[in-house]
């Protein structure tokens, strides 16, 4: 993550907006791909990955910062010397963030409910259009968000197997449809916007979560 922010640094130091647009996508999915949800990685995320939803000021409030920020200000025409320091501060974020994370590691108790957790908040999130701020990435972020929901149900591989058999086998079966449903709403091999899907794909892909 911290690399592909840096890319976009680099980006922004040659004016380079487009390539910025380009270069932020890989970030945010790294970010889902770590399984951020329900508060993970305490007040870093927020500073990472904050939306502007309830803070007074809200896209405009300087608490609002990191990816999202990043988002807004690449898809509303901001210009790259207005988002260079928004980019500094989430690399030294990121950087403290490593160098911290032993302080910050979920309670292994907990870890046990990361599996539902990460694919309730990309409905909650994602799928109800609310993380977007512009670039419209909410069914490849969804993508992303069941890669990690995979990883997490591999770590408990050796303890659900010898209580119930049949789960995994199951719940694979299950994200892989929903992974089908997902990639029903590209056209042209081409990820699209939630508000450019129709209605039935958006439905297909609901039911599929629901029922993982």
């Amino acid at each position: 993550l911290g690399g592909q922010v840096r890319t976009v640094r680099n980006d922004l130091a040659s004016g380079n907006i487009e390539a910025a647009k380009k270069d932020w996508v890989p970030a945010i999915l790294t970010w889902n791909r770590i399984g951020a949800a329900y508060g993970s990685f305490k007040d870093y995320g927020d500073a990472i990955a904050g939306l502007p939803h309830g803070l007074p000021e809200g896209v405009n409030a300087p608490d609002f910062k990191g990816l999202r920020r990043l988002e807004y200000g690449l898809w509303h025409g901001q210009p790259a010397t207005a988002l260079t320091p928004v980019t500094d501060e989430l690399v030294a974020t990121i950087d403290k963030l490593r160098a911290n994370l032993s302080d910050v590691m979920t309670d292994p108790a907990d870890q046990t409910k990361r599996p539902h957790e990460i694919l309730e908040d990309t409905l909650r999130f994602q799928l109800m259009g609310f993380t977007n701020q512009g670039a419209g990435t909410e069914y490849v972020e969804a993508s992303a968000a069941v890669e990690a929901t995979r990883a997490v149900l591999g770590q408990f591989a050796p303890l659900v197997n010898a209580r119930a058999p049949k789960l995994l086998g199951e719940s694979e079966s299950r994200l892989n449809a929903l992974d089908s449903a997902l990639k029903g709403t590209q056209q042209d091999g081409r990820w699209r916007p939630l508000e450019q899907v129709p209605l039935s794909q958006r439905q297909s892909v609901n039911a599929a979560l629901g029922s993982v």
